[in-house]
């Protein structure tokens, strides 16, 4: 599965995601289409594995226990695999890796607590969720675009000063 993720990446540098296949992928990743198959369903799903082993290793190993840590966490994880980010800017996919972010930040057991901890979650949950989310997304991009000037920890201000502004409104 790695062979085939890191053939993903490599055809990235040369072809827009609409040009990849399978058959170039699998040639690529230097494996038949039916290894392909019995590890994937689509291109998408590569970059399902991909966010996935990312994430579930940022949040694993990095053992943020608050929310402020989580978030610190995700953006020096993706500070560490910057090139990634341009990768996906270049090839106008961010919103790609903003679909896939969506179920594994549910999975979170730190951002879930955070956001289960919101006395009036019932009233906007929804809101809060989806802010969050496109609150890291654009951020995550606007970074990229600005080839990654702020640090981390001024990242971090920004995403937790948007949710006090929200909090208070």
């Amino acid at each position: 599965m790695r062979r085939i993720s890191k053939a993903f990446f490599e055809l990235l540098e040369t072809y827009e995601y609409d040009q990849i296949n399978i058959r170039l992928l699998a040639s690529t990743a230097g494996v038949t289409r039916k290894t392909f198959y019995r590890n994937f369903s689509s291109k998408d799903d590569i970059l399902d594995y991909i966010i996935y082993d990312r994430i579930y290793y940022t949040w694993e190993y990095q053992k943020a226990t608050t929310f402020e840590e989580t978030v610190m966490s995700f953006f020096t994880y993706w500070l560490d695999k910057k090139n990634d980010l341009k990768l996906f800017e270049k090839r106008h996919i961010f919103y790609l890796l903003s679909d896939k972010l969506e179920k594994y930040f549910e999975m979170n057991p730190v951002i879930a607590s955070y956001i289960s901890n919101q006395s009036d979650i019932m009233t906007f949950g929804a809101y809060f969720w989806n802010g969050l989310l496109a609150a890291l997304m654009e951020v995550l991009q606007i970074w990229a675009s600005r080839d990654f000037k702020e640090s981390p920890r001024q990242l971090t201000d920004i995403v937790l000063g948007y949710f006090r502004a929200f909090r208070q409104v």
